[in-house]
């Protein structure tokens, strides 16, 4: 007999990986919770058709929203329509939730029930704000959980878009942009760190195409930061998994002004494991040394291993930061594929997920 320690290898690969989303499988079948968010683009009301289509039908919905720009048209109000007939063919009782407040969740519970609620949240329109928000309540609860996710056919900027104004994106000019300033920037109230030591900052950052939404958390967290952050950074840029797009990471490391001294991490934007992994072993290297914050601003994906990250490290903080306003005709367009990721019941899972670090006998 002898001792091992439980690595988070050994975690992840008890997880479920992503797998194409076939609507066949799911035809007539019913959860008692369909979550997804109303955005303005293409892909926001395409699983909520499929899943309609398939005549697949919930108990009870929640729509996540967001807040009207200080002047002119709300573009989130485009898709109203058609979300609202889709979502009328899956089920009779809808509420929404508006970014900055508490999801109407409180109807989870924490202990086991038996079936477990069955839940569906389709994180396509979900902003990361949301995605880690929303899967705080439902990591925490005892559900049957599973994710949805489009992907988009075409992200902004395009690689010609980029080549011919990538002075103007630096510059964060508005009209080039996909989002532009920064709406708001705060502690998120349900990762708001407990038993915080009186150590130095370390923070995780996974920017995107907007630097501003980076520096106004860095401002938040210690405005120091901002000028000789000294290590204290990490830049955790997304690698695409389509080599077509994996020009972006450098679009990404230019627009946000990293130098070669600048501490980064190559990270997948859609294997969530992979997020899972590296903010794990960030936490172990600054174990006793510093207090972790994250960041998540990059991909759906990234936010999603990061709320998992953050069920079994409730002494990290997370701060959002929102941008000021979109331009919905630089963001995306069209739908290339549909995806879920079967987490199944989250008991098992948070069990999983507490396993790593853990020492176990073995014969």
């Amino acid at each position: 007999m002898h001792l091992r320690q439980v690595s988070i290898n050994e975690t992840l690969g008890h997880l479920p990986s992503l797998e194409p989303l076939d609507t066949t499988d799911i035809a007539g079948h019913s959860s008692d919770l369909f979550i997804c968010a109303r955005g303005f683009e293409d892909r926001s009301v395409t699983i909520p058709d499929a899943l309609a289509a398939a005549g697949y039908r919930s108990a009870r919905a929640v729509v996540l929203t967001y807040p009207a720009p200080r002047d002119g048209a709300d573009p989130n109000e485009t898709n109203r329509p058609a979300l609202v007939k889709a979502l009328s063919a899956i089920t009779t009782s809808v509420v929404e939730a508006q970014l900055g407040q508490r999801p109407p969740l409180t109807h989870l519970t924490v202990a086991p029930k038996s079936p477990p609620l069955r839940v569906v949240f389709d994180i396509s329109s979900a902003s990361n704000g949301w995605v880690v928000t929303v899967l705080h309540y439902l990591l925490h609860a005892d559900c049957d959980l599973t994710l949805t996710y489009t992907e988009a056919d075409l992200y902004g900027p395009t690689r010609s878009e980029w080549k011919s104004n990538s002075k103007r994106w630096r510059e964060e000019d508005p009209s080039m942009t996909t989002e532009y300033g920064v709406g708001g920037v705060s502690w998120s109230h349900e990762h708001s760190g407990s038993q915080l030591e009186p150590l130095p900052d370390y923070v995780a950052l996974f920017p995107g195409f907007n630097p501003g939404r980076a520096r106004s958390a860095l401002d938040l967290i210690d405005e120091s930061l901002l000028v000789e952050n000294k290590g204290s950074v990490l830049w955790i840029l997304g690698l695409p998994h389509l080599p077509e797009n994996q020009w972006r990471t450098d679009a990404m490391r230019h627009i946000n002004r990293l130098t070669e001294d600048s501490h980064c991490a190559l990270i997948s934007t859609f294997q969530y494991k992979d997020t899972v992994r590296e903010l794990t072993r960030v936490y172990d290297q600054q174990a006793g040394k510093s207090n972790v914050t994250v960041c998540p601003m990059g991909s759906k994906l990234q936010a999603v291993g990061s709320a998992l990250f953050l069920v079994v490290h409730p002494d990290v903080r997370v701060v959002l930061s929102r941008p000021g306003g979109v331009n919905s005709r630089n963001y995306s367009k069209g739908c290339k594929a549909l995806w879920q990721l079967r987490l199944g019941r989250t008991t098992a899972l948070r069990g999983e997920l507490k396993k790593t670090g853990r020492i176990e006998l073995t014969t």
